[in-house]
């Protein structure tokens, strides 16, 4: 907990509101990056079966030799070093590298890899279908009615004050309800006019284009 909270002030620091990402989305990253590499140091020995140690003991002479040959370290070229040198495939290179990363604590494993490996990023479609939500959910929102909105808002930490949101007993000091129930049930009522909006618009009309889709491929 301690290292978290360290890598929350670390995300406060380095935080930059124009790339359009909420505060909560972008610390979670750093502040499971900082745990995890935490645990790593402090866990138990492990056992590694012979041949995977052999992998990775290459792996570690690959990295160090290509960091002294290279004044930065890209991504993409280390895992096609690595496919080349190895004769495996980028899948096993990219997992190769992700161990390797866990266990000498060397390198990062973290979203830029995936961002800077092309043959290893994510699913372009779900990639797209996480945009579209988060865009349409926007457009929803200035759309609802200005309660339902903060209600959302406030209960979610979207935008305001309170990054990680605030409690059905705290909006109902806030707006005014008989009780965190009375709140809590507005909420609900929110979210549900929310999911009937998007699903009306363009990411409804995406997910049923997606499910014809998926159902022509059966049918064939």
């Amino acid at each position: 907990m301690q290292e978290g909270s360290i890598a929350i002030l670390d995300a406060v620091d380095s935080y930059e509101l124009g790339r359009g990402a909420l505060f909560l989305t972008y610390a979670t990253q750093m502040i499971r990056k900082a745990m995890r590499s935490f645990m790593a140091k402090m866990s138990l020995p492990m056992a590694i079966p012979t041949a995977r140690h052999s992998q990775l003991r290459q792996v570690n002479f690959l990295v160090a030799k290509f960091q002294m040959e290279k004044e930065s370290v890209s991504p993409k070229d280390l895992l096609l070093t690595i496919c080349q040198e190895m004769s495996v495939s980028e899948k096993v290179a990219r997992g190769l590298l992700w161990d390797f990363s866990t266990i000498f604590q060397e390198l990062a494993p973290d979203e830029q890899w995936e961002q800077s490996i092309p043959c290893l990023e994510a699913d372009p479609a779900k990639v797209y279908e996480q945009e579209l939500l988060a865009k349409c959910i926007q457009i929803v929102l200035a759309e609802l009615a200005p309660r339902e909105r903060m209600l959302i808002q406030q209960y979610q930490g979207l935008g305001g004050a309170h990054d990680d949101g605030i409690t059905f007993q705290e909006l109902a000091v806030l707006l005014n309800y008989n009780g965190h129930s009375a709140a809590e049930k507005a909420y609900r009522k929110a979210v549900e006019a929310l999911r009937q909006a998007l699903y009306a618009g363009s990411y409804g009309e995406y997910i049923r284009a997606k499910q014809a889709v998926v159902s022509a491929r059966r049918n064939l």
